[in-house]
């Protein structure tokens, strides 16, 4: 109840401690903690876990499963999806065997709700009783939100994936429920290795640990949610892994290697994949450095003799630089006219 309720219920106090998992309630007679959010889809089911701590004199006797409840005249007002007496029980009409309560009249008071419908979404709230003590709380309620279709998962990738660096990846919906369980599993165009599900505070996640090379770069990586009892897919999401990576496969391309003297001739430095794009080009002949040719292409012009050699380049980017291997140029040239003298 609200806090001038719990007056009239000789509750004193109300701590109010906000939970990663929920929402914990604590008076002088009762903690109760429950999740403050729940989402499942059209035909699944949602387990309102909610566990209590009774401190007063005897024991629970009575206990309630509000849908919208209202406080009005000194009295709750709305659906009742469950209720329990004894050994009594009973739900609403709306519900029917669709309800079952997982709990027990000691410390739990979870409900489950099977084949759960949108109309099913709204404001849940328990009421429990033990002689005069009661406790009820609205601000905030149990929010059951349920959708049409089951969403898709959601891909947690690594704000930087760069090539032979480790990195984890998470897959995870917001989805727990033991009547009708899922599995979340990985695919795509990427080779991966055997991931690790995890099951907690109304969670489903499977983290995966793989070490990318730089030809998963724009690559698909997807994770399907499928039901565990038939492994039908109920749902997929995929990622493009954006792998940042040196140049590869730097070569050199060129019309002929053989040219003849005074002919020109141009090299092409080029390669086949780099994430980020090259910015720089750098030149080498016979492993010394051609001065200011940091362009891709390397122009020979007039050959002489001079310009036969090895030449290979270096392809640079803000992750690293490749080079080439070397391609040997040659010039072709007339025997030069030799002169003759006489012997004396």
């Amino acid at each position: 109840d609200a806090l001038p309720i719990l007056a009239q219920e000789t509750m004193l106090t109300l701590l109010l401690v906000l939970c990663l998992s929920g929402v914990s309630y604590i008076t002088d007679a009762w903690k109760v903690t429950f999740p403050k959010e729940i989402y499942a889809w059209d035909g699944s089911c949602a387990l309102l876990k909610c566990d209590f701590k009774y401190r007063g004199v005897g024991k629970l006797t009575n206990l309630t499963w509000y849908k919208d409840a209202e406080y009005k005249n000194m009295e709750w007002i709305g659906t009742k999806v469950y209720s329990r007496n004894g050994d009594k029980e009973k739900s609403d009409k709306s519900f029917g065997d669709r309800v079952t309560f997982k709990g027990n009249l000691v410390d739990d008071c979870t409900l489950l709700i099977r084949e759960v419908q949108v109309n099913d979404s709204g404001k849940y709230g328990v009421r429990l009783e033990a002689g005069t003590e009661k406790w009820m709380e609205q601000n905030p309620f149990l929010s059951l939100n349920i959708s049409d279709s089951p969403p898709e998962p959601e891909i947690d990738l690594p704000p930087s994936v760069t090539e032979s660096q480790s990195i984890t990846v998470t897959c995870s919906v917001a989805y727990d429920c033991p009547d009708s369980p899922i599995d979340l599993h990985w695919g795509g165009e990427v080779h991966i290795s055997k991931a690790q599900t995890d099951r907690r505070d109304l969670m489903t996640k499977s983290t995966l640990s793989f070490t990318p090379t730089w030809e998963d770069d724009k690559k698909n990586l997807t994770c399907r949610l499928n039901a565990t009892k038939d492994a039908r897919i109920i749902s997929e999401s995929t990622k493009v892994l954006d792998v940042k990576h040196s140049p590869k496969l730097v070569q050199i391309h060129v019309l002929k290697q053989t040219i003849e003297e005074g002919e020109s001739v141009t090299l092409q430095c080029s390669f086949n994949s780099s994430n980020p794009n090259v910015f720089q080009f750098h030149w080498y002949k016979n492993s010394t450095e051609c001065p200011n040719q940091n362009k891709s292409t390397l122009d020979i012009i007039n050959a002489v003799a001079a310009d036969a050699g090895k030449y290979y380049c270096k392809a640079t980017n803000t992750i690293g630089s490749t080079y080439s291997e070397p391609l040997e140029i040659f010039v072709c040239f007339a025997p030069k006219q030799a002169k003759i003298g006489r012997a004396h």
